[in-house]
């Protein structure tokens, strides 16, 4: 089986698929999300994992928005698990802290630890990555720099651990989401995530929403996006609706739920049906 997941080697969607999916797989790595979901639409993955969520820094709304366009609704791929991680943040470098003049790193991580940088190293100047292990990778190549990545990507990319633990995990959680066409575990879903459309007139919203809480079925997460998003064309001030749910332990009462909500609905894709899964990384 082979798994796409968003960053270089070394980033934490490619520790969390590997944790997950263990060494019997092969990995391909994606430097855009667009590229995961592409992946697995040529057939050149079976399996893709893209952060979603920080606690820290909320919704990765690139994640999202690659899951509701055209190509990946009206495939066959859908969310089928959430992976829960609590990252080690560290300091990675071949210089001591006082040499350090330039600072990489993903910007969730740059803002989380804003107060620790300018307390440990205030003369640095803060780059942004698109991922953790890009930033390891700049750090190795660029004189005087440093990363704020895992510990894991120090062998890869050369540099030495400076420091660890620079987060604390019950505060610091990124939870990704595993994307395929067919279920990847076997424990009964718990949560699904819908997007959907709405005429543009008052209490449109609120009518949609009423359906789901007649059924009983608990909101944990909802987002707005641009409608072009899905559409593919420009449509200012349009919008769609992203919604996560508990599901009902009874499976005819979201069914059920979901024909009444179609009614007042200008479209309606379930983009997946998951699990939550335990943390995949602890902090060592």
């Amino acid at each position: 089986m082979r798994v796409a997941y968003f960053g270089r080697r070394g980033s934490y969607a490619h520790l969390a698929a590997t944790q997950r999916f263990g060494h019997f797989a092969t990995y391909l790595s994606c430097p855009a999300h667009a590229q995961v979901v592409d992946a697995l639409l040529s057939r050149k993955a079976a399996v893709g994992v893209m952060p979603l969520e920080n606690s820290a820094a909320g919704v990765v709304m690139d994640t999202i928005d690659v899951l509701v366009t055209p190509e990946f609704v009206r495939s066959d791929l859908r969310i089928r698990e959430y992976l829960d991680q609590a990252p080690n943040l560290a300091l990675l470098s071949n210089l001591p802290m006082k040499r350090i003049h330039r600072l990489y790193s993903h910007p969730y991580p740059l803002r989380y630890l804003a107060h620790w940088i300018q307390k440990h190293l205030p003369q640095v100047e803060l780059f942004e990555t698109v991922s953790t292990s890009e930033a390891a990778q700049l750090a190795s190549e660029r004189p005087g720099s440093a990363a704020i990545a895992g510990p894991h990507a120090a062998g890869i990319y050369g540099l030495r651990v400076i420091r660890s633990r620079l987060a604390r995990a019950r505060e610091y959680i990124t939870r990704f989401c595993v994307i395929a066409s067919k279920p990847t575990t076997r424990r009964r879903p718990t949560h699904s995530s819908l997007c959907f459309g709405l005429k543009h007139r008052p209490g449109a919203l609120v009518r949609a929403l009423s359906i789901l809480a007649a059924y009983r079925l608990n909101l944990t997460r909802i987002l707005s996006r641009p409608l072009s998003q899905r559409t593919g064309k420009f449509d200012p001030h349009a919008y769609l609706f992203w919604v996560d749910v508990n599901l009902h332990t009874n499976p005819h009462v979201f069914v059920n739920a979901l024909k009444e909500l179609k009614t007042v609905t200008t479209f309606l894709d379930v983009v997946g049906e998951y699990s939550i899964s335990p943390t995949t990384q602890k902090f060592r």
